[in-house]
């Protein structure tokens, strides 16, 4: 049945991070912000489109803005706050609906089988998780010695979270060691 439920429920998954991606430029805007805790969230109308698990500024209060060093980064100015909260709803798109809308309570304690390797290695590898009412699929694989597909699809967990949230990742990427 948890097959099921994620064919099923990947294309709402994607649809949401089409939607995302596509308002993200609006809903980075002031208009759409809200201070809690002295963070910056979206407000609640439009919450699913960012993470369930941290805030929209998130981008620049953490170090993911140093992996864009295109521009001398002032997060006292409204338009590089802005382009923060644009960036990070696009690197993590509906998020909320992935956790909130289409996550899994687990019915098991997980249950983990795989190939010797290690994730973010450079080598090879899988993993399949069990939780009873739901699964996770991820893997690794290289076919060249630079390139690999990456998947993790079913649901993943976030520690601290009583559901798993919906997985749909699919690509193809370079490997850069370290």
């Amino acid at each position: 049945m948890m097959y099921l439920q994620w064919l099923i429920s990947w294309p709402f998954s994607w649809l949401a991070t089409l939607a995302t991606w596509v308002l993200a430029p609006i809903l980075a805007l002031p208009l759409f912000i809200t201070k809690i805790d002295g963070r910056e969230w979206l407000i609640p109308q439009v919450r699913y489109f960012q993470t369930h698990d941290a805030p929209v500024d998130e981008w620049y209060r953490s170090t993911y803005w140093k992996s864009c060093n295109w521009l001398t980064w002032d997060f006292t100015k409204a338009t590089h706050r802005y382009l923060a909260r644009y960036f990070w709803m696009c690197r993590n798109p509906a998020y909320g609906f992935a956790y909130h809308v289409l996550g899994v309570k687990p019915t098991q304690d997980k249950v983990v089988t795989g190939s010797v390797g290690k994730w973010d290695s450079g080598v090879s590898n899988w993993e399949f998780t069990d939780w009873g009412s739901a699964f996770n699929f991820r893997a690794q694989w290289f076919f060249t010695t630079n390139f690999y597909l990456r998947i993790n699809i079913g649901w993943k967990q976030h520690t601290g979270f009583a559901k798993v949230m919906l997985a749909t990742f699919i690509m193809i990427r370079k490997w850069t060691a370290a």
